[in-house]
């Protein structure tokens, strides 16, 4: 285009040199080009080339010209724009180029043309950037005493500010550094929002504001706004000296660099190297978890050449609840939030992973290192807990979270800011348990798995040396470590063992300690039952005790203290056994060096292994077993006596024994101030009501015993059991039994023949107590037979040996109570005039003895549920372990179709079973329930008001008998149309043959060959009901899951001959 006006314009001047100058001018200079001609023309005088400033980074100057020299031209720059070129004119009509100025030969003003910059490719955009402060916006109120103000342009993080677009927005990413944490109630040092005074307000995007973390991250939507145009920040500044200033900071994005790189496509597959992910804590629903607050959300990846992937994610403890700042002093307060995590499992590879925990003692930073397998693309389930507030306050516990990743978002990384802890240590490992999520050992196997692994598990914060637990911080120096989780049973799928008790092998790495100094873990120690959590200090000791004579093998010492998989002709591997002397190793009397002995005498073996990364040293003390000495105080102004009866009543107060030991180095009372208050020690004393067979049946102790210092006798015999340990983590058991003085009474309520209600009365303070009960009655009403039968004015109540009448006091239906005295027929007969009357309807019947014994039944009447007339959540008799059931609650509609209610609830609870279930709202009245526990459970349907009438607290319930999933089941095929099976097969004759099948295996039908007669019919297939003449069970068909086929146990079959 610039080529052709440039010709036009030469024509132009050989036109102008025709009028001007003639014919024989033009002549006069023979073959000389135009140019030539103007060049001589003007000669050396001088023009100006002017560039309009509007929508430039940078004015340009002006720039001369003349006819014998046009000078080249600059390139202008403007943030988010590509420059297209210089114009003539405003309308960008007219190009510039060189030759066009022959045609003015006098001062000109260029524009640019310009086209905004694209971002396409989502990714990231570099950019430079500047930012200031507007001088106009400080006031005297922002400087301190000597003159100076915090400026926020110095905490921005230059590093971490770019553009970066996502397939929901384009976003300036903006990070800053407060320089500390938050205290409680505190605001950041910083914060900031966009001014709208100075101009457009940015929406936010999203935040990364860990509140543990003095780094902060903002993304600004800048999706429609120009980037060559200024951003201001507000920022509100907390002078931490009870003031709060403020100002405004221009922002201006100086030079756009451009793309430098893309989001990582996992599906394609990642390279080997370093990335950004982003990582958060959610619940069931999408939604942040607890723990979110504390969530750095910026995590990395590595990926090494096969592919395998480590997810590290970096963590600060929260020390807000103890002030501002980043002192690790804080560590040692009870107030601040620690999470430590040890178990995880992913969603897609439902394996659980090996875990790795570091703590940077230089930084005071956690880093959580995860094995995740060959994918990026999964969610992961870690075990965690929380100190500080939660476990002061509410005792918590270890709970499972989910942690997303954001798998969509990643970003290649030249290096990373962690680096694996190396160099000497003090190395000891142990194994630990997770007892999982509604775990059946923490109620059925409780006692057995209490006396193999312990009550608690430590989920350890830190180590620290010190002259003792309570010394001054002054006195303390805290190290660097890592402890590592390697699952145990790994063979097994994680989906199954989050139900059940997993093992790992747990060793532990203590950075700079050398084995000289008493050594401290600071944890937080929860129940095995992971309801409770207390923090707590213990001192560590690795060692083990014998009985004189007994046999020492020092592989297998090293085995279980050291390295599960080691052996003494390990490589790098040096050992030596040294005498003890007041509790501590004699390096001055080393002893002879066997491999096993035995045991006469303390003495410490001392291994240590010399690697790559830097010397592991082991001490082992090997001490001489004694028994805990025993004692018990004051509680509730009783001393418990171990020589006493320790009888009490149902119902009765029993304050739980304070004991207190002493045992090999270690010194306890289980009753002290474990959350401020003086209570029972909450993680080591557990509850078991001891049945008639001698088995330990687990009852978890309540926060009200806790507080007490007492428990309700609620069994013929309770057993309390304490767990004492000495200082190398040995574990002893004391056992109080308490038995009841008076045994529960029998009682049985009669409806004429029919027993309705059964159960136990208690002694109290030597006083049987008194029956209050309430049952809704959970079939439906439907006929005036059914209604006939219940509506009785009298019950029988046996207690015990003695029968007593329970009249009935008082009835109530439409909305009001009517009171029964003397007149029960009457009152029974305008109640069933009114339901005739009326379907639909809901009423209750209250019945009393003399003594004060009661009994209140909940009746619906002509109600159905969406058309049937009974209420089955599920249309199977049983359920199998391990299946998902959908469960939709039902509409109550009369039985002439007339909406009642939608329903208000629906749950589900165990009768003879554990509490083991997943069980799901889905939304608009659907759920879905899995069990994984056998036993009767009970699915419960509330409807909640009913239009019409009074509240009453009716509910339907059915009830379910839940089987193995993996279990067996029969299948007994029926031959049919005097056909018969093979005498082998059938021996009775009966026309029957039955197999035995794994509920979990495939099963393919028979076909016409086990028949041993079949009349020269042909088979066509197999049918659940007897006569039908078709089948979509084929002889030969291969059921893949017979579950959710039959959802059967006992299957019968029918043999379908083809016509």
């Amino acid at each position: 285009m610039n080529k052709k006006l440039t010709g036009i314009a030469m024509s132009l001047l050989i036109a102008l040199c025709l009028l001007c100058g003639g014919c024989s001018s033009l002549l006069s200079n023979g073959d000389r080009s135009p140019i030539s001609v103007i060049q001589d023309a003007y000669g050396n005088e001088e023009f100006s080339i002017s560039f309009y400033s509007e929508g430039l980074d940078v004015p340009l100057s002006d720039m001369a010209y003349t006819a014998r020299s046009i000078p080249k031209l600059p390139t202008p720059t403007r943030v988010g724009y590509i420059f297209e070129g210089w114009y003539l004119d405003q309308n960008f009509t007219v190009p510039y180029s060189d030759q066009i100025l022959y045609l003015y030969m006098t001062d000109v003003m260029l524009y640019a043309k310009w086209s905004r910059e694209e971002f396409v490719q989502e990714g990231v955009y570099e950019i430079e950037y500047e930012a200031h402060i507007l001088e106009e916006t400080l006031s005297s109120a922002d400087f301190d005493s000597t003159g100076n103000y915090k400026d926020f342009t110095e905490a921005l993080v230059a590093d971490e500010i770019y553009i970066e677009k996502t397939s929901e927005a384009l976003m300036l990413r903006l990070q800053y550094d407060c320089g500390e944490v938050a205290g409680i109630g505190e605001n950041d040092v910083f914060t900031v929002r966009t001014a709208g005074a100075y101009g457009t307000v940015l929406p936010v995007q999203s935040e990364v504001n860990s509140s543990s973390d003095p780094v902060k991250t903002i993304y600004y939507n800048i999706e429609n706004y120009d980037i060559a145009a200024p951003f201001y920040f507000e920022v509100i500044v907390d002078n931490r000296d009870s003031t709060v200033s403020s100002y405004v900071i221009e922002f201006n994005i100086t030079r756009l660099i451009g793309f430098t790189q893309s989001f990582v496509n996992p599906d394609l597959g990642m390279e080997s190297g370093y990335y950004l992910v982003n990582t958060y804590y959610i619940d069931a629903e999408g939604n942040e978890a607890m723990g979110g607050d504390y969530n750095s959300v910026f995590s990395y990846l590595i990926v090494d050449g096969e592919g395998n992937i480590t997810l590290i994610k970096p963590s600060v403890p929260y020390t807000g609840m103890v002030g501002s700042g980043a002192n690790t002093d804080y560590y040692y307060d009870r107030n601040t939030a620690f999470i430590p995590m040890s178990f995880c499992y992913g969603s897609e590879t439902d394996e659980y992973n090996p875990v790795t925990v570091e703590y940077h003692a230089d930084t005071g930073r956690m880093y959580y290192v995860f094995e995740i397998g060959k994918t990026v693309k999964q969610d992961l389930y870690v075990n965690y807990a929380v100190t500080g507030f939660m476990e002061m306050m509410f005792n918590y516990g270890a709970r499972t979270i989910q942690m997303d990743i954001d798998y969509t978002h990643i970003t290649r990384l030249s290096s990373l800011d962690y680096a694996p802890l190396q160099g000497d240590a003090y190395k000891y490992r142990t194994e630990t348990v997770d007892y999982g999520n509604n775990s059946p050992d923490r109620n059925r196997n409780m006692y057995s798995a209490m006396q193999e692994y312990g009550m608690t598990t430590p989920m350890i914060n830190f180590f620290y040396t010190a002259p003792s637990a309570d010394a001054e911080l002054s006195e303390r120096t805290m190290f660097s470590h890592r402890i590592t989780y390697t699952p145990l049973d790994a063979d097994e799928p994680a989906s199954q063992l989050t139900y059940s008790t997993v093992h790992y092998d747990t060793e532990i790495y203590v950075y700079g300690y050398g084995g000289t100094g008493n050594l401290y873990y600071d944890s937080l120690t929860v129940s095995n039952d992971r309801n409770i959590g207390l923090r707590e200090t213990a001192q560590i000791k690795t060692g083990k005790s014998f009985l004189a004579g007994d046999m020492v093998n020092v592989e297998d010492i090293y085995r279980e203290k050291v390295d599960m998989d080691g052996s003494l002709s390990d490589a790098g591997l040096t050992w030596n056994i040294y005498a003890m002397n007041a509790g501590e190793v004699d390096y001055s009397v080393p002893l002879a060096k066997r491999e096993q002995f035995g045991f006469e005498s303390s003495v410490a073996i001392v291994f240590e292994k010399t690697t790559s990364a830097g010397v592991e040293k082991t001490i082992v003390e090997l001490a001489e077993y004694e028994e805990p000495n025993i004692s018990f105080e004051e509680n509730n102004g009783i001393v418990y006596d171990p020589n006493g009866e320790n009888v009490y009543d149902y119902g009765e107060s029993i304050p739980v024994p304070a004991l207190t030991y002493s045992w090999m180095g270690s010194e306890y009372n289980f009753r002290g101030s474990f959350y401020g208050d003086v209570i029972m020690e909450p993680l080591r004393i557990k509850f078991f009501e001891v049945e008639t067979d001698g088995s330990y049946s687990y009852n978890p102790m309540s926060t009200k015993d806790l507080i007490d210092c007492s428990v309700s006798m609620s069994y013929d015999k309770l057993a309390v059991i304490y767990e004492l340990r000495n200082i190398y983590g040995e574990k002893y058991y004391y056992e109080v039994i308490f038995t009841v003085g008076n045994p529960a009474v029998p009682y049985e309520i009669l409806r004429g023949e029919e027993s309705i209600l059964s159960g136990t009365l208690s002694y109290t303070d030597g006083v049987l107590g008194v029956l209050d009960a309430s049952q809704s009655y959970y079939t439906v009403l439907q006929t005036e037979n059914e209604l006939n039968t219940v509506l009785v004015d009298n019950l029988t109540f046996l207690r015990g040996e003695t029968s007593e009448d329970m009249p009935l006091v008082s009835v109530q239906y439409g909305g009001t109570r009517y009171t029964v005295e003397g007149n029960a027929t009457e009152v029974l007969s305008q109640l069933r005039d009114y339901l005739l009357q009326n379907p639909g309807k809901c009423f209750s019947m209250q019945y009393a003895t003399e003594r004060g014994d009661t009994y209140l039944l909940y009746f619906s009447w002509q109600m159905t549920f969406d058309g049937e007339h009974t209420f089955e959540p599920v249309k199977y008799d049983n359920m199998f372990t391990g299946v998902t059931y959908t469960l939709r609650m039902p509409h109550l509609v009369t039985i002439g179709g007339e909406f009642i209610t939608a329903g208000r609830s629906m749950y589900v609870s165990s009768v003879s079973g554990l509490n083991n279930y997943q069980f799901t709202n889905l939304g608009n009245g659907i759920y879905s329930v899995t069990i994984h526990s056998t036993g009767v459970y009970a699915i419960t349907y509330s409807p909640g008001y009913i239009s019409g009438t009074t509240f009453l607290n009716i509910s339907f319930v059915w009830y379910v008998e839940v089987i193995d999933g993996e279990g067996e089941a029969s299948i007994t095929f029926v031959a049919t149309e005097g056909t018969s099976f093979s005498e082998e097969l059938d021996p009775d004759g009966d026309g029957r043959y039955t197999v035995t099948v794994d509920l979990t295996s495939s099963f393919t039908l028979p076909s016409s060959n086990i028949f041993a007669d079949r009349d020269g019919k042909a088979l066509y297939g197999w049918s659940l009901t007897e006569g039908v003449q078709n089948s979509d069970l084929r002889a030969g068909y291969t059921i893949r899951d017979l579950i959710s086929m039959f959802n059967s146990q006992d299957i019968v079959l029918f043999a379908v001959w083809s016509s």
